[in-house]
């Protein structure tokens, strides 16, 4: 089995004067990665490989998880700055380790799409609430935690996995 930990950067600051790509996080999307971290290590969801699009939002984010992190191998990819569903998936597919724990940090709308795309269609009440949930909104630093059962990251496949958490900065103690 294989775990995808899909993360959406933390809040980035409206800045106009700034290019996309250069978007610094805000106070509260600051917070909200340390938060997320925490709750990282505290569930043991700690990959193996991180694969971060390049955007300063994105880079900051994984800066502030870190800590939490260990030692992961991190891939900071100019191919996953906004990148669609099938640019995330394909740069899956195309792994040449085998970790069994990766973490993505991108961008809305393909990360949340990527995330739907990976679902099977079998899902029992929890995991339904769960999947409404992040079809409602992926906002910002949210993460969702997909099961693959596979044993190589070649034979990914659309419509393979469940949707085991999906996790919300709101949601998490002590913030909001």
């Amino acid at each position: 089995m294989k775990q995808l930990l899909l993360l959406r950067h933390a809040k980035a600051e409206s800045e106009p004067s700034l290019d996309d790509l250069d978007r610094p996080l805000s106070l509260r999307g600051k917070r909200d990665a340390t938060a997320m971290g925490a709750i990282l290590r505290r569930r043991a969801l700690i990959p193996q490989l991180v694969l971060c699009s390049p955007s300063v939002r994105t880079r900051s984010t994984l800066a502030l998880l870190a800590p939490a992190l260990g030692e992961p191998a991190i891939r900071i990819e100019d191919r996953l700055y906004l990148a669609s569903w099938k640019e995330i998936f394909a740069r899956l597919a195309s792994l040449e380790a085998d970790p069994d724990r990766v973490l993505v940090i991108g961008h809305n709308p393909g990360l949340g799409d990527c995330a739907a795309m990976m679902l099977n269609g079998e899902a029992d009440r929890e995991e339904r609430a769960r999947r409404a949930l992040m079809a409602a909104k992926f906002p910002t630093c949210a993460l969702a935690v997909i099961e693959l059962p596979f044993s190589a990251w070649a034979e990914l496949a659309p419509k393979n996995g469940t949707l085991s958490a999906f996790l919300r900065p709101k949601d998490l103690p002590g913030l909001r």
